[in-house]
């Protein structure tokens, strides 16, 4: 491997590399940017000889306005970034698409619901057939975020997230195909939470259960338990620095406890 990097001075960069394989497989890149004024600056990007990106920034008032254009292929895409105090909108272009537009993603400011002050993100991704919209406020120190997303020909879901002070944080969701799903994670006194909840209509929900401790300095020894729907599982750590890391493993299925099955592993650093 070969590499050349320089430097022109003033506002144009230049950078070079050059890649040799066993087979002699030569390749080149070589990438340029000037600032042509305050509000434009274009670059150009060249592979092997050829040039394969050629892009121009502007800069508005109002925002960034970004298109690049691949002559190979006249691909022309691009995004335009609009602020207006905290709020801002990000469009992605694309002329090869029918929409021209591909994606849409707005950010409100602060709106005032009574006591509450909330933020809207609604987001449209064209390609996908997507349209999201997140509803972002505070409770009491919690940060909450409600979620409604719509896919083409898919059940539209609702999910709502509620992120404790403490560091735990918990999610439920909801499709209107009667899906849902419950999960609780997070690290609340040095304790690790995992749950999860999963059920789809009136069958019996899934259920998981996850919870890992630290003990002693820096953690050295910990314990685990995991659970599910058929089978409980506890294991216990400890790092005992050149003897290696032990771990021993107990798992008990709910059937028969005759079953149970115990493990123990070792990892050494060589």
């Amino acid at each position: 491997l070969l590499a050349v990097a320089g430097a022109n001075a003033g506002a144009s960069d230049l950078s070079a590399g050059i890649t040799m394989g066993r087979k002699s497989d030569f390749k080149s890149t070589c990438s340029t940017e000037h600032v042509f004024a305050d509000d434009l600056t274009m670059g150009a990007t060249i592979k092997n000889n050829a040039i394969d990106t050629i892009y121009a920034k502007f800069h508005e008032s109002f925002g960034d306005i970004i298109i690049n254009m691949r002559p190979k292929d006249s691909k022309v895409t691009g995004s335009i970034d609009m602020k207006s105090g905290d709020a801002r909108c990000v469009a992605s272009f694309d002329k090869d698409e029918l929409s021209f537009l591909t994606k849409v993603a707005l950010t409100s400011d602060k709106m005032k619901f009574g006591p509450l002050s909330a933020v809207m993100k609604p987001t449209y991704d064209a390609i996908n057939q997507l349209l999201d919209l997140d509803v972002c406020t505070n409770i009491e120190g919690a940060d909450v975020t409600m979620s409604m997303s719509q896919r083409k020909n898919t059940a539209s879901t609702m999910t709502a997230i509620y992120k404790f002070n403490n560091g735990v944080k918990v999610t439920a969701s909801a499709a209107a195909n009667a899906d849902m799903s419950l999960k609780c994670e997070g690290d609340y006194n040095g304790h690790k939470l995992d749950g999860t909840m999963a059920m789809q209509g009136l069958k019996t929900p899934g259920l998981k259960l996850g919870w890992a401790k630290g003990h002693g300095v820096k953690g050295k020894a910990s314990t685990a338990v995991k659970a599910d729907m058929s089978q409980i599982e506890g294991s216990l750590t400890a790092k005992l620095g050149n003897f290696g890391d032990w771990t021993t493993t107990l798992t008990t299925p709910y059937s028969d406890v005759k079953d149970t099955k115990f493990a123990l592993s070792t990892k050494f650093d060589v």
